[in-house]
C-alpha cells in the first residue's frame, strides 16, 4: 500500500510517500524524522517508546504537523 506523509519542517511543508503494508502514526512520523535528516543528524537509529513521546521529541527537533494517509496508487517502475 501507499501513503502519503506530510509535515513541517523549518517553516516548509514537506510531503513524501512510502510504500508499506500497514502504517500508524508512530511510524509515520519516525519517516518524516528520517526523511527530513534530523534522525541521522542527530543519532536517533530507533525508537521505543509512545506516539506522544516521539511527537514530542520530533516537535522538538523541528518537524511538526506530521500527517499521513493511505493512497490506492501502486508504485510505478
Amino acid at each position: 500500500m501507499a501513503y502519503t506523509i506530510s509535515y513541517t519542517y523549518q517553516g516548509k511543508q514537506v510531503v513524501m510517500r512510502c510504500f508499506e503494508n500497514n502504517l500508524c502514526g508512530h511510524d509515520a512520523v519516525y519517516y518524516a524524522l528520517l526523511h527530513s535528516g534530523v534522525a541521522l543528524r542527530e543519532g536517533v537509529s530507533s525508537w521505543v517508546g509512545s506516539y506522544a513521546s516521539i511527537c514530542q521529541s520530533a516537535e522538538q527537533f523541528g518537524v511538526t504537523d506530521v500527517r499521513w494517509c493511505r493512497t490506492d496508487q501502486a508504485p510505478t517502475a
